[in-house]
């Protein structure tokens, strides 16, 4: 297929969609490496560096493409679709990306409030500052 007009995961045998089971294993795999805390850039990276298969002439993976496969309700089944995913790991993933969204960079260092006062340049002195990239709680530098 040069287009993605069917979910990735399912294909067309006989004029009926059905599951394609290679395909259906990387959809399982990326709910759960989802779920265990991977980011949508490192699932993407992983499946690209592995040169996994997203068309018979594409390889390459991107953060939107994982977004979209775990926002597909359609895993779950359907009177047109086949169960790839169960309803409970769908819920969990929506739920990780909930609490992804509406986290706060400093709920999950407390640590870092203890010495926020402490940290000072080692050239001038001066207390520095902590900024965290909003659209990544995991990254953070201090100027």
């Amino acid at each position: 297929m040069q287009n993605r007009f069917i979910p990735y995961g399912y294909t067309m045998r006989n004029g009926k969609l059905v599951i394609e089971k290679t395909e259906a294993e990387v959809i399982r795999r990326i709910f759960s490496a989802y779920i265990e805390g991977a980011s949508l850039k490192e699932i993407a990276d992983s499946l690209t560096t592995e040169k996994v298969p997203y068309t018979e002439k594409k390889t390459d993976w991107f953060k939107a493409r994982i977004c979209r496969i775990l926002e597909n309700q359609k895993y779950c089944g359907d009177s047109e679709y086949d169960k790839i995913i169960d309803d409970e790991v769908f819920e969990e993933a929506l739920r990780t990306k909930s609490a992804r969204l509406t986290a706060v960079p400093g709920d999950f260092d407390y640590e870092i409030n203890a010495i926020r006062n402490r940290v000072r340049c080692l050239e001038c002195g001066s207390l520095m500052t902590r900024k965290v990239d909003k659209r990544c709680a995991v990254k953070a530098e201090w100027s």
